[in-house]
C-alpha cells in the first residue's frame, strides 16, 4: 500500500461476498463510502452460527455486562508488549474508573438520534484547548494490550472490548479505537493463512490488497460504537504531490471526521501511523515528497493527527465538500494549491512564516525567504536546508545541480532565519527546511518542516558564487551569542569594503581563543593566510584584513573543544569587496589562524612573559620575548617579511637560562613581521608544534649608509637573507601516497606534515626522502581522508625559514573531486549561453580570477628527471626540449637545476654552432 490513502485504488469494493458490510463506492466521487452499524448487527445475527462469531443471545448477554479489562490482556497473548505502552502513574488504574472520571468532568456525549450524522460546523475549540487536562495514558495502555485473539473474533467482540456499552464516552471510545488501529502495522504484517471472514484481521488483508482502507475501517469501529463519524472525500499533499503543480488523480486520499462532544473534530489514521515519514534531510539531491516521510513508530503514533485543529490539517488535507473544512472561512482549491508546503514540525515547533505562497517571487535572480519561531524556545533549534533544482521528465540532472548550495546564503536572528538566493540560471527550483529541537522528545532528529518553490525567469546580472555554505549561516547567530562574542563594528552579517582594509572587532573573552579563516573561491586557500589576521587586545578580537582584490570573501571564526581539540565554527561574514584596481600588500607569512598562543600550548607548559596577544610594536626596530618553558622544550624561531629591502637587514639571537628562553629581534627597516615560534619536546624530535604567533610593526630607525644593523656588512651572517613570499600550492588526490620534489639547491632541509585545522603537531614520521634518477623527492604517507599542510624548512641550529607549503587534500576515491569556482563559473556559462544570454561579464571572471595553484608533483617530478637525464646527453637539442618541459612546471627562478640546465645549453650551442652540431657522447 502506498503512502496515499487513496479512495481509488484502496478504497473496499462492492463484492457481495464481504460478509461486513462496507462504505459503499460512488461513481460521483463526491459522496463517502459509509457503513450503518445495524447493517453489521443483520449480517451478524444472519451469520451467528459461523465461527468465531457469536449468537445473538450472546450479544445481548454482553450488552447488559459492564466491561471490564479482560484477565488475558495481562498475558500479552499479542506480539506488542504491555512495557511499550503508555503508563499512568495516578490513582485511576482501570478504564472504568478512567471513563468515570471523564464522566464526572463533564465529557458525556450528546444525546443524538440513532444513525444521526450532525451538520458540520466551524470548530469552535484548539485542539489544545479541546483536550486540556486529559491523559489518555489509560485508555492507551488498554488498546495497545488488546488479546492477539481480538484480531480473530467478531468487530463486535473488538469494540465491546475496546469502548465497552454505556461506561466510556465518546472521546474515550474514539481514543481507544485510534490507538489500537495505529498499534499495528498493516503494511508489514504477515498474515500467513486466510483470515476467518468478517473479522478485523481479514479487513486487514483487505487492506493490504488495497480492498480496504484505515478511513473506512475506523468509520466501521466508531459506528458500531455508536459515535458519529464521517468518511471524508478529499486530496493530500501526499508522496505524489509535485510542488507548485496543479491537482492530479495520485492525490485523492479519504480520512475523517468524528463528532465528539458536539463538536466535529478531524482524524488521519493514515497519515499517523505511515504517510509522513522522518526526513532528516540527508539526501540532498531528493527531488520529489517521497523521501518525506515519518518514521514507523511502532505502538506509537503522530498524535498531530489525531484531533487536528482545521486551520493545521487544511495546509495539506482538502476535502471535496467544503463544508468539511470546519472553517469559518472557507479556502478555495486554487488557494489550497497556491499555499507554502507545511509540515507537522511546523506546528510541533511554533514555527510560522510571514509568506503562505508556495512560489517564491525572484527578481532580478534574487529572492528572499523568511520563516519566525518562539524566541526563548527557539534558542536550541537547529536548521539545515537543501536547494535543488527540479528535473523536467525526461531529463537528467546537470552539473549545476551538484553546485547549487554555492548560490544560497541564510542568517539566523533571535526568533527568525532569512534565506537570500542569487539565482545563477533560469528554471524551477525546490527549496525544503528541516529542523529539531534537542531539548524536546520525539523533536531531538531533524525533520521537514516546509517546502517551497522558487522560480527563476529572469537571470541575475551578478551570479558569482558564495565562498562557503556554513551551517550556522551567516552573521551573529545563537552560538555565538551564548559564548558572549558581541559585534562592536559590524553588526550585519555583510560587510563592505571599497580597499580591501578592513578592522573588525568583536568583544569576546580571552579564554575563548578565537581562530579564524578567510576563504575566497577565486583565490588558492593554501594562500589566504596571507590576507587576514586575528590577535586579541584588552576585551576583544581584532581582525585586520588585506584582501587581494574585489570579490566576496568568507571570513569564518572558531573555537576548539579542550579534549579533542576539533574546530567548532561559531561565527561568520561575508565581505564584499568592490576594490577595482591595485594590491594591497599581503601579510607575511604567520604560521597559524590567530596571533598570540596556539590552542594546544597548554600541553607543552610554554607561557609567553610578555606579548601575550601576539601583537607587538617595535618603536626603534628592536623588540625582546620571553617565554618560561619546560627543560624538556626547546624553542626555535621563524622570522618573515615578504619585503625584499627589510630581508638583509633582520636578525633574531637566542638564549636560554634555566626554565627561560628569549629571542632578541632586530627589525630597523620599517614595515611588519611575522615571528613564528615552536616548540619541540627533546624526547619527540620527529614533532614540530605550533606555540605563538607574532605580528611586529616596525617602525624602524636611521641606519648609516654602509652598515647593516649599525655594524659592518662584511662581518654579518644573516640566515634569512634569501627570504621571500612564500606562494603555497595546492594537491587534490585519492592516493595514500604522493611524491613530492625536494626543493633544490638549499641546505639542511627538513618537512613536516600537519593536519590543515592544525590540532596536532607537524610529524615528520610519515615523510622519506630518497633519489630517484637524480631528483630529491619526498614521499609523503596520507593515512585519512581530510586536508593536510606540507611544510617545507631549511634549518639553522634554532631557527627555521619556510622554503615551501603544500596544501595537501586527500579525498575518497569513490567521491568526485569538487569542482573550483573555475568550473562552477564555466558550468554557468554553458547554462547562459544555452538560454541564450550575454556571459561577456562570466568570461571576465573565467579569465581574470586567481584560481586555487592545483600542481601536479608526479609530472613535476618526471620532467625533472627529464632535464638531468637530458644533461647527460651533451645534446643542446635534447636538453631545450627537456628544459621547455621542466619551465612549464613553473619552478623558482632561482632553480639550481633550471639555471644550470640554460648555462650547458648556452655552452654547447657556443661550442658546436647555434644550427649544425654534432652530438657529444660521453665516454661508456
Amino acid at each position: 500500500m502506498g503512502a496515499n490513502e487513496s479512495k481509488g485504488s484502496q478504497g473496499v469494493t462492492d463484492n457481495a461476498a464481504n460478509n461486513v458490510a462496507q462504505p459503499v463506492e460512488t461513481t460521483s466521487g463526491t459522496a463517502p463510502r459509509e457503513t450503518n452499524a445495524r447493517q453489521i448487527n443483520e449480517s451478524i445475527r444472519q451469520n451467528k452460527t459461523v465461527k468465531g462469531k457469536i449468537s445473538n443471545d450472546a450479544n445481548k448477554s454482553k450488552a447488559n455486562e459492564r466491561p471490564k479489562l479482560p484477565t488475558h490482556a495481562e498475558t500479552n497473548e499479542d506480539e506488542r508488549s504491555p512495557e511499550k505502552a503508555n503508563t499512568n502513574d495516578g490513582d485511576d488504574k482501570t478504564v472504568s474508573s478512567y471513563a468515570a472520571k471523564m464522566k464526572d468532568q463533564g465529557h458525556g456525549k450528546k444525546s443524538l438520534k440513532k444513525g444521526e450524522i450532525p451538520e458540520p460546523i466551524p470548530q469552535k475549540q484548539t485542539k489544545q484547548v479541546f483536550l486540556h487536562g486529559i491523559n489518555f495514558d489509560v485508555v492507551d495502555r488498554h488498546a495497545l494490550t488488546a488479546p492477539k485473539s481480538l484480531l480473530e473474533g467478531t468487530f463486535w467482540e473488538l469494540v465491546q472490548y475496546l469502548t465497552g456499552d454505556d461506561v466510556f464516552d465518546d472521546l474515550v471510545r474514539v481514543r481507544a479505537i485510534y490507538r489500537w488501529i495505529t498499534s499495528y502495522d498493516v503494511q508489514t504484517m504477515e498474515i500467513a493463512t486466510t483470515p476467518v471472514p468478517d473479522t478485523p484481521l481479514e479487513y486487514f488483508s483487505k487492506i493490504q490488497c488495497d480492498m480496504g482502507n484505515l478511513a473506512n475501517l475506523f468509520y466501521i469501529l466508531c459506528t458500531m460504537a455508536e459515535v458519529p463519524c464521517k468518511v471524508i472525500d478529499g486530496i493530500t499533499k501526499n508522496e505524489d504531490y509535485d510542488l507548485g503543480e496543479p491537482e492530479t488523480p495520485e492525490l485523492k486520499a479519504q480520512w475523517n471526521a468524528v463528532f465528539v462532544q458536539n463538536e466535529w473534530r478531524l482524524v488521519d489514521i493514515f497519515w499517523a501511523k505511515w504517510c509522513v515519514n522522518l526526513n532528516s534531510g540527508e539526501d540532498d539531491e531528493s527531488l520529489s515528497t517521497r523521501s518525506i516521510q515519518r518514521i514507523g513508530h511502532d505502538d506509537d503514533a503522530d498524535e498531530e493527527y489525531f484531533f487536528t485543529n482545521a486551520e493545521d490539517l487544511i495546509w495539506t488535507h482538502y476535502p471535496d465538500e467544503d463544508k468539511w473544512q470546519l472553517l469559518k472561512d472557507n479556502m478555495s482549491k486554487v488557494e489550497f494549491f497556491k499555499r507554502l508546503y507545511v509540515r507537522e514540525r511546523s506546528r510541533e515547533m511554533g514555527v510560522t512564516y510571514p509568506q503562505n505562497n508556495i512560489l517564491v517571487k525572484v527578481v532580478e535572480g534574487q529572492a528572499e525567504f523568511k520563516l519566525h519561531f518562539p524566541q526563548v524556545r527557539g534558542q536550541n533549534y537547529h536548521f539545515k536546508h537543501n536547494f535543488i533544482r527540479t528535473i523536467p521528465e525526461g531529463d537528467t540532472a546537470r552539473k549545476l545541480d551538484k553546485i547549487l548550495h554555492h548560490f544560497i546564503m541564510f542568517e539566523r536572528h533571535d526568533e527568525s532565519i532569512h534565506f537570500m538566493f542569487n539565482i545563477p540560471v533560469l528554471g524551477k527550483f525546490r527549496v525544503n527546511v528541516f529542523a529539531c529541537d534537542p531539548g524536546t522528545e520525539g523533536l531531538e532528529k531533524f525533520d521537514l518542516i516546509c517546502s517551497f518553490v522558487v522560480l527563476s525567469t529572469h537571470l541575475a546580472k551578478e551570479c558569482l558564487p558564495l565562498p562557503d555554505y556554513p551551517k550556522l549561516g551567516w552573521g551573529p547567530n545563537k552560538v555565538s551569542r551564548r559564548l558572549g562574542l558581541v559585534p562592536i563594528t559590524h553588526e550585519e552579517s555583510s560587510i563592505y569594503t571599497a580597499t580591501g582594509i578592513l578592522d573588525i572587532e568583536i568583544e569576546g573573552r580571552q579564554e575563548l581563543r578565537l581562530e579564524m579563516k578567510l576563504l575566497n573561491p577565486f583565490v588558492d586557500s593554501a594562500n589566504m593566510s596571507k590576507y587576514a589576521m586575528l590577535y586579541w587586545n584588552q576585551g576583544k578580537y581584532i581582525v585586520r584584513t588585506r584582501l587581494p582584490h574585489q570579490g566576496i570573501y568568507g571570513l569564518k571564526f572558531f573555537t576548539r573543544n579542550t579534549e579533542s581539540m576539533e574546530q567548532e565554527n561559531v561565527l561568520n561574514y561575508l565581505i564584499h569587496c568592490s576594490m577595482k584596481k591595485g594590491e594591497v600588500q599581503c601579510l607575511p607569512n604567520i604560521a597559524q589562524d590567530n596571533l598570540g598562543p596556539h590552542p594546544t600550548i597548554e600541553r607543552l607548559g610554554i607561557a609567553a612573559n610578555m606579548h601575550e596577544n601576539g601583537y607587538i610594536i617595535a618603536k626603534d626596530g628592536h623588540t625582546h620575548i620571553d617565554f618560561m618553558t619546560k627543560s624538556d622544550v626547546d624553542l626555535v624561531g621563524e622570522l618573515h617579511s615578504n619585503d625584499p629591502s627589510a630581508v638583509p637587514r633582520m636578525r633574531v639571537n637566542q638564549y636560554r637560562k634555566n626554565q627561560k628562553q628569549a629571542f632578541a629581534i632586530d627589525v630597523p627597516v620599517r614595515g611588519e613581521y611575522a615571528f613564528n615560534v615552536y616548540a619541540i619536546k627533546k624526547d619527540e624530535p620527529e614533532k614540530l608544534n605550533n606555540a605563538y604567533a607574532f605580528l611586529i610593526n616596525s617602525h624602524g630607525r636611521h641606519i648609516e649608509v654602509g652598515t647593516l644593523n649599525n655594524k659592518t656588512l662584511e662581518n654579518s651572517k644573516n640566515f634569512w637573507k634569501h627570504t621571500k613570499e612564500v606562494k603555497a600550492e595546492s594537491i587534490v588526490t585519492t592516493d595514500t601516497e604522493i611524491s613530492i620534489p625536494v626543493p633544490r639547491g638549499i641546505d639542511i632541509l627538513t618537512a613536516f606534515l600537519q593536519k590543515a585545522d592544525r590540532s596536532e603537531p607537524q610529524n615528520s614520521q610519515s615523510i622519506q626522502r630518497y633519489t630517484e634518477k637524480g631528483i630529491d623527492i619526498y614521499k609523503v604517507t596520507l593515512e585519512d581522508l581530510g586536508d593536510y599542510i606540507f611544510n617545507i624548512f631549511q634549518q639553522e641550529n634554532k631557527f627555521l625559514r619556510l622554503v615551501s607549503r603544500y596544501i595537501i587534500t586527500r579525498n575518497d576515491k569513490e567521491e568526485e573531486l569538487e569542482e573550483d569556482a573555475k568550473e562552477v563559473l564555466q558550468i554557468i556559462k554553458e547554462e547562459r549561453e544555452n538560454a541564450g544570454t550575454d556571459v561577456s561579464d562570466l568570461e571576465r571572471h573565467i579569465n581574470d580570477s586567481r584560481l586555487k595553484n592545483f600542481v601536479d608533483v608526479d609530472k613535476r617530478i618526471e620532467a625533472a628527471q627529464m632535464l638531468t637525464e637530458a644533461l647527460k646527453s651533451n645534446n643542446p637539442q635534447l636538453i631545450r626540449q627537456a628544459l621547455s618541459e621542466y619551465q612549464y612546471n613553473k619552478p623558482e627562478k632561482d632553480d639550481d637545476l633550471l639555471r644550470n640546465s640554460k648555462k650547458k645549453i648556452r655552452k654547447l650551442e657556443a661550442k658546436y654552432g647555434m644550427y649544425s652540431y654534432e652530438p657529444v657522447r660521453t665516454k661508456e
